[in-house]
């Protein structure tokens, strides 16, 4: 769940954690009752394969269960609109020094629908804002502490994004990026159960190389945890269960921070809910999504269907 004002293409919460992530993170208006009954349905019938719908998951090691598993906490076994919000801190770092730049406020919207061959895909978007350490004012300007420089914060327009994951345990394929000779590695595990409580990881580790001579790289490092209950996970008639997740990333510095020639790392520690309606959504993320981009929160669903 990377920062919009980075210009680096998402992966998970505008890049994924997301985050995401996850991470990331808007939040999720309900569709109609009929469209999820009809799903549910469906996905109640499906258990010829291991797990389907989440009826008869046993085993977290096979990369099957697993990945249904993940579908679940992450994202949804229906195609009902959903939100994540992720809130927490920012930090440039210096050797082992962490310093706080700003609150990070995440909000993602998603739906889920399969594709074929065993693959789903995910439409999202998302919508991150800022605000100085402890305050709840939308940061408009950053005074750089390492650089002396005052810069101007900007917010990325929220747009459709896509993932597809298969049911093999792979992770999120993303698409190439103009200019840039990019790898990703992405995992899907592993996963831990505590009484009723299952925790999955997912990661997200991309290295983008410019093309052009004199440019630097870009390395981004997406780590979330997807924790929620391993009964409701289990149920073929829970289609979206709950869930919570922790988000953290380490990235290199982005480029519009100028940090010249200094040397250290731009990381995150994240903390947030999975929710099914807007207005659980964190009021002040709701406050900021609608003064910013007021025709996008009229009906936040409507940009996944573009």
């Amino acid at each position: 769940m990377s920062d919009p004002v980075t210009d680096i293409p998402d992966v998970d919460l505008e890049r994924r954690h997301c985050l995401g992530a996850a991470l990331a993170l808007g939040a999720i208006a309900a569709s109609g009752d009929s469209t999820r009954a009809a799903t549910m349905q469906a996905a109640t019938m499906q258990t010829t394969t291991s797990g389907g719908g989440g009826a008869g998951l046993s085993d977290l090691r096979d990369p099957r269960q697993l990945s249904l598993a993940f579908r679940k906490l992450a994202w949804s076994m229906d195609d009902g609109l959903s939100f994540w919000w992720l809130r927490g801190v920012r930090y440039g770092m210096r050797g082992a020094v962490a310093t706080p730049f700003w609150d990070m406020h995440v909000g993602l919207w998603f739906r889920t629908r399969d594709i074929g061959n065993d693959r789903y895909e995910v439409l999202r978007a998302s919508a991150n804002f800022y605000t100085p350490v402890g305050e709840s004012s939308l940061l408009e300007q950053f005074a750089n502490p390492f650089t002396g420089q005052l810069l101007p914060v900007r917010y990325a327009t929220p747009r459709l994004a896509k993932q597809t994951y298969d049911m093999d345990g792979r992770g999120p394929t993303r698409e190439a990026t103009p200019g840039v000779n990019g790898t990703t590695v992405s995992s899907i595990g592993p996963a831990w159960l505590e009484g009723d409580e299952i925790a999955i990881q997912g990661d997200v580790m991309l290295r983008n190389e410019p093309a052009a001579a004199g440019q630097r790289a870009f390395n981004v490092n997406d780590w979330s945890t997807y924790v929620g209950s391993w009964r409701e996970v289990r149920d073929p008639t829970i289609l979206n269960p709950a869930a919570a997740q922790t988000f953290t990333d380490v990235l290199d510095f982005p480029a519009w921070l100028q940090m010249g020639d200094t040397q250290g790392t731009f990381v995150s520690r994240c903390y947030g809910r999975k929710v099914t309606r807007y207005e659980d959504m964190p009021a002040i993320w709701r406050r900021h999504f609608e003064a910013r981009f007021p025709d996008v929160a009229r009906n936040p669903a409507a940009l996944l269907s573009g």
